[in-house]
């Protein structure tokens, strides 16, 4: 089960054609008992707003834990 502020990467299977696979995105919020979890990027988008995205848990690697 992800929590809040955990850092995370895409699994391999689930990546978008533009996406490299070295992305790290910031778990914000614990994951829902439906599987769901938001992610936030921890890189410069250039976007004013970077996206909040959910995604299933299922599609995550935990790489760091929030101590």
């Amino acid at each position: 089960m992800f929590r809040d502020q955990d850092l995370v990467q895409i699994k391999t299977e689930w990546l978008e054609g533009n996406e490299t696979g070295s992305e790290v995105y910031l778990v914000l919020g614990d994951e829902s008992e439906s599987g769901s979890v938001k992610i936030f990027p921890t890189w410069a988008t250039g976007l004013k707003y970077p996206p909040i995205n959910t995604v299933r848990g299922e599609c995550l690697k935990l790489i760091g834990v929030n101590k």
